[in-house]
């Protein structure tokens, strides 16, 4: 098995913040793979952030809150790395995230975890969030999915759907869900069984909302080799502010202070706490709020080689 891991980067905005990230993510035992949303505008100098890492780019669509499209990149990213090579882990991150450990810190904690899967992966009282999978909510990609009309269209089709009697989970070749964050890092065995399951995924899953947050937990929990002792499950003390499940994936994401379901930016104020959470990967921050924020946690992370 090779030792390298491979970066599997979602980037639409904010280079600032991308730029920082790569940085931190150069290295030998690194490949990167970038889907850079289409409707940016901002230029990615990838040549003069990245010395050491080889860099691909997969090809370049909008991507859609809450839509097919980010399952499309996140397949995308998945096939250029495993055709690529056999790596040690792929680990799908976002371009508003920030690694709160040095590149050593990290091959050696996943080395010591080999085989372990870090996915938020939720079997309990997921039954409010089936309904995203349920019904077909055909503009996702169309239309911005957090405006107000598409809310409103997806409720006026919901009803109808459930006047018919519409239930797209009774046809469904998976036999179980899983629900949680779509952020992961997972094995080369299970990257590749995901990349296999594309057909059924796109059956199952097109036309959800928020379908990526089944995306990935889906497909390994109805593959044939799901065991729930590979699952890391951390033990240690999480924050009061994090979200417990995200951490079982190592990573470190607020929602109890964001808005309108979307993860809280961190600052400043909460450096201890993020340095002390034993989280590998935060999301998210950005380049201008989290500016002191970021500084610090590199100055930190550079100081363990």
């Amino acid at each position: 098995m090779n030792i390298k891991h491979a970066y599997l980067i979602i980037a639409c905005d904010d280079f600032a913040c991308l730029e920082l990230l790569l940085k931190q993510i150069d290295d030998e035992r690194n490949d990167i793979f970038l889907h850079i949303d289409r409707k940016t505008k901002e230029k990615c100098n990838v040549d003069e952030w990245v010395k050491k890492s080889s860099v691909y780019f997969v090809n370049r669509f909008s991507v859609s809150w809450g839509g097919w499209s980010l399952i499309r990149a996140e397949i995308e990213l998945l096939k250029a790395s495993t055709q690529r090579d056999h790596y040690e882990y792929y680990h799908l991150i976002s371009g508003r995230d920030i690694l709160l450990k040095s590149q050593d810190a990290i091959h050696e904690f996943f080395a010591r975890n080999g085989g372990k899967q870090f996915i938020d992966c939720r079997l309990e009282n997921i039954e409010p969030y089936l309904q995203r999978i349920q019904y077909y909510y055909l503009f996702q990609d169309f239309f911005d999915g957090k405006k107000r009309m598409n809310r409103m269209g997806n409720r006026v089709a919901v009803k109808l759907q459930k006047m018919c009697r519409v239930n797209r989970l009774k046809h469904s070749q998976f036999r179980e869900y899983g629900f949680g964050s779509e952020w992961f890092s997972i094995t080369d065995e299970l990257a590749r069984y995901v990349i296999d399951q594309e057909k059924v995924v796109r059956r199952c899953l097109r036309y959800g909302v928020c379908a990526d947050e089944f995306f990935v937990q889906t497909v390994w929990l109805n593959s044939p080799f799901y065991d729930q002792s590979v699952e890391f499950k951390y033990d240690g003390d999480v924050s009061s502010s994090l979200e417990p499940h995200t951490v079982n994936a190592m990573r470190a994401v607020d929602f109890s202070r964001g808005k309108d379901g979307s993860p809280y930016v961190f600052d400043e104020t909460d450096f201890d706490m993020l340095m002390q959470s034993d989280c590998i990967f935060a999301r998210k921050v950005d380049s201008v709020r989290s500016n002191v924020l970021i500084q610090s946690i590199l100055a930190q992370t550079a100081k363990v080689s």
